[in-house]
């Protein structure tokens, strides 16, 4: 064994006889004092008894009480405490009064006392066996209860027998003192068992033995008042016993629980960080390695040995974290070599190559960190290898997949949109050249047509533009735009459409000018939704939500209205009308999406509420400027 651990064991134990040492002259010293008054009463092993009683048990089960976190302990000590404490002042009843006093009757009083004195460890113990964790077989417990009741019956039976009137209360006082040592010693010889793979046997025992000599005292002393025996002397050996038994007990029970630290202690909790910080290292799902200080590979998982596609041993020796590193490039090597300086490194999409397959490769993002000593000095270093292989092969799928879809709005913003317009030319000087009203009436329907697809292409444009995050927002007088888009939106051909309004202006929000488009789109959803003739309200209004200032635009119209089940999805960008102008569908979607921007909501519901026939009320908030400081 390490001559440290030898020598840390060794001052241990010389501490401990110290500290027994000690104790046992204050033993000494006390017991010969207390000798000296009472040498004519007692013998000198009742007073030892008694001194231990003062100067161990009752300070010892109070500190152990106070000290204990589990709650059985806690029960226990307390228990024993308050019994201690009884039979100490018990003792001084019986002992050391009648030297002051001349009172006959003390004596008497004691022993009542100390009966007394039995109940709060009996309570404890009883809590205690209601609760136990641990069970026993129960034939056991059978047995235990029949021989302790066979026991007390005896007792009680001889003692009916046997007893004299002129000692009826020291027969009843020492004959209810082995009924209840007879009940202590069956729950104490129970819970021994049922707590036997816990520490907590321990303890029992001790309680045990002092229960088994209390209970050998008792029996001298009742036998002894029954004259069947002359007892003089020997009960109060065993009393003696009783209280020597549980104050070395709980001496040795309390040394033995005083956390010591020793260096085989130290390194029976290095030997565990060491496994645990293995046992992290193995099952991690990054490949990890620790190297040392020369940059040699200690300890690496699975992980680190399939990224680089070798075996373990032929890494090891192969591997070095500075040495390799120049094969990643200089300005990765200057980076890596940082980290002999105390710092953490991290590389972000570096190629790493397998040393078997030269052609084999993943993009890997890299941390290294130093491991320090308590005197600050480099002990190693961990390096967490993350493969983000896939995770490179999914986005450079999606950015490829981005190209594509803005080669398509760029065909259909540029070459398409150029070819509508020329179709849409052609269209207009057709109509102009044809008298014919039926041919007309087709030829107007293709021209709306067209320019049906040239809005939605249109819209196509500013969605794009919308989600490329590049949108300047400035203060815009939402009363002004407000007023503007009605003003355009008055002339419907071939559609009977009554806008009312009486927007003020003076409402600043912060947005762009595409925010004409929120309530163009809304006005033209109002009629292209509607048959017949359509009214249409728009108003405005301030709204407060948590003391910040809003402006409520609502859009009224007394079209179909939106059914329940497709008021959550009206806005969502796979919505297609399903009306007679079928329609492109972004026109709503694109209002959610800049309102969004504006930091704005909308929401659809029935302009009656409960009855969505009687058309569709749209609600637009949008925060005010300045709202939080007053100044609008």
């Amino acid at each position: 064994m390490d001559i440290n651990i030898l020598q840390a064991k060794g001052v241990n134990k010389f501490s401990i006889l110290l500290i027994a040492a000690q104790l046992c002259i204050s033993m000494v010293l006390v017991a010969m004092l207390v000798f000296s008054i009472v040498g004519d009463l007692l013998s000198i092993i009742t007073v030892i008894s008694a001194v231990l009683l003062n100067l161990f048990c009752l300070p010892l089960s109070l500190l152990l009480y106070r000290s204990s976190k589990d709650e059985i302990l806690q029960k226990i000590f307390l228990g024993l405490s308050m019994t201690f404490a009884l039979l100490t002042i018990s003792g001084v009843i019986w002992y050391i009064l009648p030297l002051v006093l001349d009172l006959p009757w003390l004596e008497q009083a004691a022993k009542l006392l100390t009966i007394i004195s039995y109940a709060p460890i009996t309570i404890s113990l009883y809590n205690v066996y209601k609760a136990r964790d641990f069970k026993i077989e129960p034939w056991l417990q059978i047995l235990i209860f029949f021989i302790n009741f066979t026991l007390a019956v005896w007792i009680l039976f001889f003692t009916a027998i046997y007893f004299d009137i002129n000692n009826l209360f020291d027969v009843s006082i020492y004959a209810g003192s082995m009924i209840i040592d007879i009940v202590l010693l069956t729950m104490t010889s129970i819970l021994v068992l049922a707590y036997m793979p816990n520490q907590l046997r321990y303890l029992f025992s001790i309680i045990f033995i002092f229960e088994f000599f209390s209970f050998l005292g008792d029996s001298l002393s009742l036998v002894g008042y029954l004259g069947l025996f002359d007892t003089t002397g020997h009960a109060q050996l065993f009393y003696d016993l009783m209280l020597i038994s549980i104050s070395a007990g709980l001496l040795v029970y309390s040394l033995c629980n005083i956390k010591i630290t020793t260096v085989e202690e130290v390194n029976k909790k290095l030997s565990d960080t060491r496994q645990l910080m293995y046992d992290l290292i193995m099952q991690s799902p990054d490949a990890t390695c620790i190297f040392n200080t020369n940059g040699d590979i200690v300890l690496m998982n699975n992980m680190f040995i399939k990224i680089f596609d070798v075996s373990g041993p032929y890494l090891e020796r192969s591997f070095n974290l500075f040495k390799n590193s120049e094969n990643l490039g200089d300005n990765i090597k200057q980076k890596i070599m940082r980290v002999m300086n105390g710092e953490t490194v991290v590389l972000h999409g570096v190629k790493l190559f397998s040393m078997k397959d030269k052609d084999r490769f993943t993009f890997n993002t890299i941390k290294i960190f130093p491991v320090f000593t308590s005197d600050k000095k480099i002990s190693s270093y961990i390096t967490i290898v993350q493969d983000l292989t896939e995770l490179k092969r999914y986005e450079d799928e999606l950015v490829q997949a981005k190209s594509q879809a803005e080669l398509y709005i760029d065909l259909m913003s540029h070459d398409i949109n150029n070819m509508n317009q020329i179709g849409l030319g052609y269209l207009e000087m057709a109509m102009d050249s044809i008298s014919d009203n039926e041919k007309r009436i087709l030829l107007e329907r293709s021209y709306e047509s067209m320019i049906n697809s040239t809005k939605l292409i249109d819209n196509v444009k500013k969605v794009r533009s919308v989600n490329e995050n590049n949108m300047f927002l400035e203060p815009i007088d939402l009363g002004k735009v407000l007023n503007e888009v009605l003003i355009d939106c008055k002339d419907f051909p071939e559609r009977e459409v009554n806008i009312e309004y009486n927007i003020e202006e003076g409402s600043y929000v912060l947005a762009n000018p595409l925010i004409k488009d929120v309530f163009t789109n809304l006005i033209n959803n109002a009629v292209k939704h509607s048959y017949g003739s359509v009214k249409i309200s728009v108003g405005s209004d301030e709204f407060f939500i948590d003391g910040k200032k809003y402006y409520r635009i609502t859009v009224e119209d007394n079209g179909p209205g939106v059914s329940d089940e497709m008021k959550p999805v009206i806005f969502d960008r796979l919505y297609r009308s399903r009306s007679r102008t079928g329609g492109g569908g972004l026109g709503l979607y694109l209002v959610k999406t800049l309102l969004e921007k504006f930091d704005g909501t909308i929401k659809v519901e029935d302009r009656v509420p409960g009855d969505r026939t009687m058309g569709s009320r749209f609600v637009v908030m949008m925060p005010a400027i300045g709202a939080c400081d007053g100044r609008f």
